[in-house]
Parts: C-alpha cells; structure tokens; sequence
C-alpha cells in the first residue's frame, strides 16, 4: 500500500495537491490501520512502540517519508478517538 502511495505522491504536481491526497478517506483509512497492525505487531512480540514511531516505520524509505508519517499518525489519532458506532437508530 505505501509504495501506491509513494508513487502516487510522486506522481501529484505541488505540495497542495499531495496534501488533498492524503487527506482521502480511504488513503487515511489504510495508513491508520497499519498503524495498529504495526503496534498489535509489537505488543505479539512483548515489545512495546509508540504510535509515533509505527507511523515513522511504516513510513519506511519514502520520498515523502515525513508527509506520510504525519498523515498515519494522524489518521490513527483520529481513528483511536472517534467514537464507535451504534445500533441505535
């Protein structure tokens, strides 16, 4: 998935137009669940990993690495503090 988006920020023209392409929810959606595949990952293992440093990990040798890392991180914040859904109607 991250080298989809790598290219796909290689591929954009501005700093602008990456920005809108990491703000898609699918895009979000994607980088927050490696996140929490990525710290489950760690706490199988017995260690433990801040959520700041999966971002950075998952991140990996992008050349929009910071941009990416940020985004992950604040698609897992985002999705960590929404509140579940119900089934009441």
């Amino acid at each position: 998935m991250l080298k989809y988006v790598d290219t796909e920020l290689r591929n954009y023209g501005g700093s602008a137009v990456r920005e809108g392409f990491m703000r898609q929810p699918e895009v979000r959606h994607l980088l927050a669940l490696q996140v929490s595949w990525r710290l489950a990952l760690a706490a199988a293992k017995g260690r433990t990993e801040s959520p700041q440093a999966a971002a950075w990990a998952i991140a990996g040798r992008s050349s929009a690495r910071r941009m990416v890392a940020v985004a992950a991180l604040r698609a897992y914040t985002a999705a960590a503090e929404a509140k579940p859904p119900t089934d009441a109607y």
